[in-house]
């Protein structure tokens, strides 16, 4: 009986081991073996990966971008180039998985492995790669993108700037025009206060002139014809002293020379605002769009300069 037993036992040890230890649990393209080297390589200043496809024959260049891509980005490129992948992953060579989140030039550091479905590479960096470390050819990248961006904006200032002046030339004009329909019945109500503050001026200093020629005329009158020199004297020294005293005032008020012309711009000035004021006509309103007005025509004038074609 124990003799049956035994070859039994044996029968079924060598069954269950020669299951256990098939080939096929694990071959060469295991988790725990390498299907073969790859390189990640510098071609045409970035870094290249000759991929293997899986699921059909041939392989595949792959560009990476230091600056912009990430792992996440990597692995969907590969996806892409090969729909039967159902797993792709890149991990450090003691077995820690690259977040995809991580930015694709942490792989420019040093070797790392690649798995794709059952099959694992070994990535390994060229010494033309090692060479130039992650930060070297990001930083490289960024300068030469920098250089690139600064000639893009040359050339897009150089193209649009011609474009640029005629838009602002027609929105200055636009805006000329209604400022010109706004200020046209202001002008004609500026030209009646003006009219009217000329007239109230020239009123005043024709008065003024005539009271003058009354004073020097009273004063013969008296001297001459009805009293003497020795009793008119005194009169016509209180009338200079007050003639002196009333430009004083006229200092003291306006902080100006009693000149004639200031005289005569300030009293028309006092003439002007009582007559918009009458007419109900307002001069900040106007004077503002009357300044602007003139600085846009000013800008045209330049911008007309420049460019000789704008008309």
């Amino acid at each position: 009986m124990f003799l049956r037993i035994i070859p039994s036992y044996f029968s079924r040890y060598h069954s269950i081991r020669s299951l256990l230890f098939k080939p096929c649990f694990f071959s060469s393209q295991s988790w725990h073996g390498f299907s073969e080297n790859i390189e990640l390589h510098l071609r045409d200043g970035y870094p290249c990966l000759k991929l293997p496809l899986v699921s059909r024959q041939g392989n595949v260049l792959l560009y990476l971008n230091p600056i912009t891509d990430t792992v996440g980005s990597l692995v969907s490129h590969i996806r892409q180039e090969d729909r039967g992948l159902q797993q792709v992953e890149l991990m450090s060579t003691e077995g820690d998985r690259f977040a995809l989140s991580s930015p694709v030039k942490h792989l420019l550091f040093e070797n790392f492995d690649l798995q794709l479905n059952d099959k694992r590479y070994r990535v390994n960096l060229t010494e033309q790669l090692k060479i130039k470390s992650g930060l070297d050819v990001s930083s490289e990248l960024s300068n030469e993108i920098g250089e690139v961006k600064n000639s893009i904006h040359k050339l897009y200032v150089a193209l649009n700037i011609d474009r640029r002046q005629l838009q602002l030339s027609h929105e200055l004009t636009s805006r000329a025009e209604v400022l010109r329909e706004q200020l046209e019945p202001s002008e004609e109500i500026k030209t009646v206060v003006e009219t009217n503050a000329w007239r109230n001026t020239h009123i005043v200093i024709w008065s003024g002139l005539g009271i003058m020629g009354v004073n020097a005329g009273l004063v013969g009158y008296l001297t001459w014809f009805v009293l003497s020199w020795d009793i008119v004297e005194p009169f016509s020294y209180i009338i200079t002293f007050s003639t002196s005293i009333l430009f004083y005032i006229y200092f003291v008020l306006s902080r100006s020379d009693p000149s004639y012309p200031d005289a005569r711009s300030r009293i028309f000035y006092l003439n002007f605002y009582k007559a918009a004021k009458k007419l109900k006509f307002n001069v900040e309103e106007y004077n503002s769009m009357k300044k602007e007005l003139t600085e846009i025509n000013m800008r045209l004038a330049n911008l007309r300069s420049i460019l000789p074609a704008i008309s």
